[in-house]
This record gives C-alpha cells, sequence and structure tokens, in this order.
C-alpha cells in the first residue's frame, strides 16, 4: 500500500500532474504525496514537456485529456517520442466516460484512463498499477 512508503521515510515514486483546472491539480499533488509520491503539476502540454525537459525522472505521468494547449493524447505521443522511457508510464485522466472507453487498454491507445471523478482509493491504485507495470 502506498502509505506504508510514506510512513517508513520513503518514496513511493514521483509523479508528474498534467491539469488544468487548478482545484484538480492541487487535490490530485496532494493526495499523490499523502501516498507517498514526490509530486509535481504542471497546467498545460507546454508546461509539462518543458519540467519533462529539464527532468524525466518520472515514475508516472498523469495527463488529462482535455488542456487548454493541446489534447492529453497528443501530449502521450510527444512524450512518449522525447522519452521513450516513459512511454508506459502515462495515466490518462478524463471527465468523459465515453473517451475513456476509447482510451483505456480496450481501445486504440491502450492507456489506462481514470474518469472524473474518481475516489483517493482508485488514484492510489492507478497510480500503483502504472508504476509497477513499467
Amino acid at each position: 500500500m502506498p502509505m506504508e512508503s510514506q510512513e517508513m521515510g520513503g518514496s513511493a515514486g514521483r509523479v508528474l500532474v498534467v491539469d488544468d483546472e487548478p482545484a484538480v491539480l492541487e487535490v490530485v499533488i496532494e493526495a499523490a504525496r499523502a501516498f507517498g509520491y514526490e509530486a509535481d503539476g504542471a497546467s498545460t502540454a507546454r508546461d509539462a514537456l518543458a519540467r519533462l525537459a529539464a527532468d524525466d525522472e518520472y515514475d508516472v505521468v498523469l495527463v488529462d485529456v482535455r488542456l487548454p494547449d493541446m489534447d492529453g493524447t497528443t501530449l502521450s505521443r510527444h512524450i512518449a517520442g522525447r522519452h521513450p522511457g516513459l512511454a508506459r508510464r502515462i495515466l490518462f485522466s478524463t471527465g468523459d466516460e465515453t473517451i475513456s472507453d476509447r482510451l483505456g487498454p480496450g481501445g486504440g491507445h491502450g492507456i489506462p484512463c481514470l474518469v472524473k471523478p474518481f475516489s483517493l482509493e482508485d488514484l492510489a491504485s492507478a497510480l500503483d498499477g502504472v508504476r509497477a507495470a513499467a
């Protein structure tokens, strides 16, 4: 369980959260930290790519599908192209359940997807699942 890592003083890993909604970004970052992850945030695709160019040592990149400057699927392709080691470490989030069906493992992208609103338990499970599968 992720909380055990934090309680023992270790880290569950690093996560970059990319979401243009400030409240969602803040809550997800704080939740990831509570689960023992080191967490950073970006509110645009451009900011996320700049952060990754400076430091791509992330265990999970959680990407909102709808961003103001680039959609999340395009961002995921840029990330995979520029940082191949992160290609299997991407996790989508969306408020549109119909999009999640197309993105998820049964869809064309094969990238796991959290549907908003999601529970903290679902977030922890998804972060841990992506980290373990990579």
